[in-house]
Formats: structure tokens, sequence, C-alpha cells
């Protein structure tokens, strides 16, 4: 099955219930990328400062499922915390795993709390081989398709392709989903090189019509 999910980096909880509303006139799920200041350079909703959020202060939206991508220094709490508010999908990164066994720790402490699906997202200049012991722990592999992670509207990076296509030749029934860039002209050859889901950030979220966007780049990986 081919995916599309939107996906919003939403600085405050009030960008977060708008998002929610655009991306319900056309999907039933949002991807939203969460920063903490130390592993990228911006902050973004829950945290309210580097590496700090509350707790007790996060819920939310129901009219979509939530799925989050946790850019992150220390992904396991927070991303407990997330599943307990209702996200259905959490995603950590290989980078802040020391080693295959605190990757199969966290991912299997999420499931505990409820999630439907975990997994791990690496970034473009990380070796592939650095996420090898750990992808059987995961539900989703999400590559990154952009050099500089944390803010919506990066290029995207053409070695995603490269990255994508070895990756699924190694271990061809890996879901891989890829995030950054990615917009109507670029997914097919994704789609191509073995991926199943795409994130798809502001060539959706920024366009002057979210559903016309939606509906081209899902015309896209149909032709």
């Amino acid at each position: 099955m081919i995916d599309i999910i939107p996906t919003i980096v939403p600085r405050t909880r009030e960008e977060l219930e708008e998002a929610v509303r655009i991306a319900e006139g056309f999907s039933t799920r949002l991807h939203v990328d969460i920063d903490d200041g130390l592993f990228t350079s911006q902050v973004t909703w829950p945290y309210t400062g580097l590496g700090k959020y509350d707790a007790q202060s996060i819920s939310l939206p129901t009219a979509v499922s939530i799925h989050v991508h946790l850019m992150v220094q220390e992904p396991l709490q927070i991303g407990l915390d997330l599943i307990r508010a209702g996200a259905k999908s959490v995603i950590g990164h290989i980078e802040r795993c020391a080693d295959p066994s605190e990757a199969e720790h966290i991912l299997t402490q999420w499931r505990a709390a409820g999630a439907r699906e975990v997994g791990l997202a690496i970034l473009i200049d990380t070796p592939l081989g650095d996420m090898e012991r750990s992808i059987l722990f995961c539900d989703v592999v999400q590559m990154m398709s952009i050099a500089r992670v944390g803010a919506q509207g990066a290029p995207f990076d053409p070695r995603a392709i490269e990255r994508v296509s070895a990756l699924h030749k190694s271990h061809p029934h890996a879901l891989i989903s890829v995030d950054g860039g990615v917009n109507a002209e670029n997914v097919s050859d994704l789609l191509a090189a073995g991926a199943k889901r795409f994130c798809v950030g502001s060539a959706i979220m920024q366009a002057t019509d979210p559903v016309d966007a939606y509906k081209k780049t899902l015309a896209a990986v149909h032709t």
C-alpha cells in the first residue's frame, strides 16, 4: 500500500490545530515533526525551550491519527508522553540510540505503552550500516531526504533515491518512509527505488490549495 501523509512542523499548539483542520479535509493522518532545539537548531511544540516541555500539558487533536517524528536528544520519555496523549505512530532517530539494544528498548517501551507503530529515522549523512541491526525492531524505517533537518521547505537531496534503493535491496520487506522535500516531481522516483510511504510537508501543507496538491502528489505515484 502506498501512503502519502501530510506533514507539519508546528511551533505552537495553535499551528498544530490549524494543520489538523487542513489535513482532515483529505487525509486521516498527520505526520508531526517535533524538535527539542538540541538534536536540531529549532524548538517546536510541545517544547518550550531547549529540551524542555511540560508533560502534563501535552494533548493531541483527535480529528486525525497523529504520527510523531521525534528529532530530539532524549526520545524515550517524550515518546511515552505523546503515546499517552494519543499518538498512534512514534518514530525516533537511530542517531540517538547508543547501540541496537537501546533502540530495541525504546521501541519496545513505546509498543508497550500503546503505540500502533514504532520506528526509527536516519539522517541522510548517517551510514545505512548504522541502522542494520535495528531494522528488525522497526515497523517502519524513515529515511530523511534533506541535508538540513528541523525546518519545513528544505530542498530535496537526490542522494535519498540511491539510499532508498540500497535499503530496499538489503531489506525488501521493510516499510520505507521518506521525509523531506518530497513532492509530485520526485515521489515516483522514490517509489521506484522502494519507498512506500511519503511524508509531504510544504508541497502540500503550504500550497495555495492543499487538497489539490495532495491529489497531484497521489496521482504522481500512479502514473
